[in-house]
């Protein structure tokens, strides 16, 4: 039963976190609410800071690690390219732009999840040698 003026996914979502506790992911309620991304992320934080989970900054760590480690192969990728004589296929990106673009998307994930401008910036302070990579 909701209340007048509540939202009624945000009351499903409430009640499998007391049904789930610390089993509820955003995957699960993504999965199990027919929800976006966005939506389900909402939800989470919303969740959390109600007291309904516990804290979720180990989840957190994992996908700010995850998303470092795709910037730098992207950037990597930028700089191969960058290098190259031709702009032949490599790593799985068809183009320059391919790589620059992944780059984009996954530095936007990684200050999502809380990555600090000198997490970002060290990470482009490497550059490529042709023979390796240098600082």
């Amino acid at each position: 039963m909701t209340s007048i003026g509540s939202d009624p996914t945000y009351d499903e979502a409430r009640a499998l976190a007391s049904q789930l506790g610390e089993g509820l992911s955003q995957s699960t309620l993504q999965r199990r609410l027919r929800l976006g991304y966005r939506q389900a992320r909402r939800l989470m934080d919303r969740l959390e800071a109600e007291g309904h989970i516990g804290s979720r900054e180990h989840e957190r760590q994992v996908l700010l690690h995850r998303a470092l480690c795709a910037y730098a192969q992207a950037l990597a990728g930028c700089a191969i390219y960058q290098h190259a004589e031709s702009h032949s296929p490599r790593s799985g990106w068809s183009c320059h732009e391919d790589a620059a673009q992944v780059a984009r998307d996954a530095r936007e994930t990684a200050e999502f999840y809380g990555a600090t401008s000198d997490q970002l910036d060290d990470l482009c302070n490497y550059t490529f040698t042709g023979v390796g990579w240098s600082r």
